[in-house]
């Protein structure tokens, strides 16, 4: 076709009504229009373009008058295969995706104990806004009560964001955060999020729901692979009771008024011989919320952002060049002229790979640095820190296979069936009565209790309380008589206070399995600090009367004073030595009991302390401490009354007694 035919075609396709607004007319750039295309959709193909003019110019579908060479499809017209929006996260967050399409992914993440909808969406210029927002507003809708942070590029414009006027996907956007009661964290004052050589814009926000605490987010300045400028967030959230750990940071603490007001609070709760069990463990409830309440105007965090420390191999040299490759980038892009742009952009590149090469010798030179500064008197313990600093706790990111054979469908799914698995329930049992008129109790002294607090470690995980055991010590030494009297009331009336009886989980990975099931998860039981004082003293006092009175057998060699795997291996060599002097044949036997611990009966525990020959005392404790155990995961709570209990010290001990009789 020569141009006079195509202006001759064109002119009667603008006069046909029926088809005029059915068809567009395109001009490639550098290059000269040699065809006009009809309804072009991402179907058409160029049989389908020419039968269309063949048809529409009387033409004979064989014909060879018409051919088309190639076609051309507008940029805006142009949607890639490949994804458009992602989210990377830390494989120590426990996350589950809900969708993962092309231009959105939806994640369900627990962040600081607390779930939250993470979304990230890339709205294309060249598609209704509405329709993208419509991917996203059933999650939004279905998941209303919980916090949500959305990010997105939205390629739409407003002053309420950004330093242009409102256009018609600006006010699309404004009118669907409206209806979902979504808030825009940008700032109008912003810097730009994008730069090019066609200018500023500000198309990338951060949306938000739900969010209590305070949010601060920044536009950086940072050079990567991308003309859009990165969205730094920051933020803490503010968890509920149930949901939350709190936490006394010990480094924040007025040391010299800490006791005294320590002191009044003990004061303020006296201890009288008829109190009941609900008054004790609503006495101690009161005493914990209180210490916590009265040391928070003390550890309240700063309102500034905690300063980002440099790397250790970070030096002058480098921030110079890294401040001078930002700034060439900065030129490159603002660049608009075709060859001052390649120019700018090659001046960059050079600066930037010189940048990237002058990191890599750094740090080369640092680490060499550091092995020098190893010696041979140090070298076991900086090694041996390095690598047992490499256990990270779990996440639960996959769908877990239940007892029956099915996968679990959310987080909450999956929790539950951990919980179920290592935390077992087998339904209600009779509490065991309390043996009456014991008169074998020995008070407790306060060296007693000195003795055991001198043991807690510091800087260890606190439980469910956030009382650590540096506030635990403190409490003991600001009231000896209060906190010795407190002891002895427990320990003679056999309550072991049901606040204590609470485990925090954590969960870490069994090395080498796929974490596709409960059992393939270890659960570590973190628990009260000052629960663990009264923990340690029925373990010591049991243990004694234990090994006194001989109540174990001899061949049990785990959890035992003066017992090892090396007293173990010795009396094997010597049992084979001897076998083989005697001309015997001699053979050794090796099991492992899976999931020892959680399939421990608790009523078969019982009944075997019951025949015991130890304190009445003893028995009342052991008996409640075995009574409405509970364990949180998360944000889930889960009684349980199977399994020795991990984390306690007296949990090794009832083990033991549990299977005595075997050997």
């Amino acid at each position: 076709m020569g141009e006079q035919d195509l202006n001759t075609l064109l002119k009667e396709l603008e006069g046909n009504e029926e088809i005029k607004s059915n068809f567009s007319v395109g001009k490639p750039q550098k290059r000269n229009p040699q065809i006009i295309c009809i309804g072009v959709s991402e179907e058409t193909t160029k049989d389908t373009i020419s039968d269309c003019i063949k048809e529409h110019c009387n033409l004979d579908k064989n014909s060879n008058e018409i051919k088309v060479v190639n076609s051309f499809k507008g940029k805006r017209g142009t949607f890639h295969s490949s994804p458009k929006a992602a989210i990377i996260i830390k494989s120590s967050i426990s996350s589950q995706i809900l969708l993962n399409s092309q231009e959105a992914v939806i994640i369900m993440a627990q962040l600081l104990n607390k779930f939250h909808l993470i979304i990230s969406i890339y709205c294309p210029p060249g598609k209704n806004l509405e329709a993208s927002l419509e991917i996203i507003k059933p999650f939004i809708l279905k998941y209303a009560d919980i916090p949500i942070l959305l990010l997105g590029d939205f390629n739409a414009k407003s002053r309420v964001w950004g330093q242009r006027d409102l256009d018609e996907r600006g006010s699309s956007l404004l009118a669907f955060c409206q209806q979902q009661d979504l808030v825009i964290e940008n700032s109008p004052h912003s810097p730009p999020t994008f730069s090019s050589s066609r200018g500023d814009s500000w198309i990338d926000l951060l949306v938000t729901k739900n969010i209590n605490s305070e949010i601060s987010m920044d536009i950086v300045d940072d050079i990567s692979n991308s003309d859009h400028n990165l969205l730094v967030l920051r933020y803490s959230a503010t968890l509920d009771v149930m949901d939350s750990c709190p936490k006394i940071c010990i480094n924040r603490l007025n040391w010299t008024s800490l006791k005294p007001a320590l002191f009044k609070i003990l004061n303020s709760n006296p201890l009288e011989e008829n109190l009941t069990e609900s008054q004790i463990n609503s006495m101690i409830r009161s005493i914990q919320e209180n210490i916590i309440q009265d040391l928070s105007p003390s550890n309240k965090p700063s309102s500034k952002t905690p300063r980002r420390t440099n790397a250790i191999w970070w030096t002058r040299e480098l921030r110079i060049k890294r401040s001078k490759t930002r700034a060439l980038r900065r030129l490159f892009q603002k660049e608009k002229e075709p060859v001052q742009r390649a120019s700018k952009r090659s001046a960059f590149k050079k600066s930037q790979a010189e940048y990237k090469k002058l990191i890599l010798h750094t740090k080369r030179n640092k680490f060499k640095e550091f092995l020098s500064s190893i010696t041979n008197s140090t070298i076991f313990g900086n090694t041996f820190n390095i690598i047992t600093n490499k256990k990270k706790r779990s996440s639960i990111q996959k769908q877990l296979i239940k007892t029956d054979g099915s996968l679990t469908n959310n987080i909450d799914e999956s929790i539950d069936a951990i919980l179920d698995h290592h935390f077992p329930w087998t339904g209600n049992h009779p509490r065991t009565p309390i043996i009456p008129n014991h008169q074998d109790f020995i008070q407790l002294t306060s060296e007693e209790i000195e003795a055991v607090i001198s043991k807690l470690q510091p800087k260890k995980a606190v439980g469910t309380d956030g009382i650590p055991g540096e506030i635990v010590k403190e409490i003991f030494f600001a009231n000896r008589i209060w906190f010795t009297e407190l002891l002895n009331q427990l320990l003679c009336k056999g309550i072991f206070p049901q606040i204590w009886k609470i485990a925090r989980i954590v969960l870490l990975d069994k090395e080498g399995k796929d974490l596709n099931h409960p059992s393939h998860f270890r659960p570590i039981c973190i628990l009260l600090c000052w629960g663990k004082v009264l923990d340690k003293i029925i373990a010591e006092r049991l243990s004694y009367h234990l090994e006194d009175n001989k109540l174990i057998n001899e061949n049990q060699y785990g959890f035992r004073k003066n017992k090892s795997t090396i007293l173990a291996i010795n009396n094997i060599i010597n049992f084979n030595n001897s076998a083989v002097l005697n001309n015997r044949i001699s053979c050794l036997l090796s099991t492992d009991m899976s999931n020892a611990f959680n399939s421990v009966d608790w009523t078969t525990l019982k009944e075997k302390i019951s025949k015991l020959i130890i304190p009445a005392y003893l028995k009342n404790i052991i008996y409640d401490f075995l009574h409405n155990r509970e364990a949180i995961l998360m944000n889930k709570a889960k009684r349980y009354n199977k399994g020795i209990p991990q984390g306690s010290c007296l949990g090794p001990i009832l083990w033991n007694i549990y299977i005595n009789d075997l050997l």
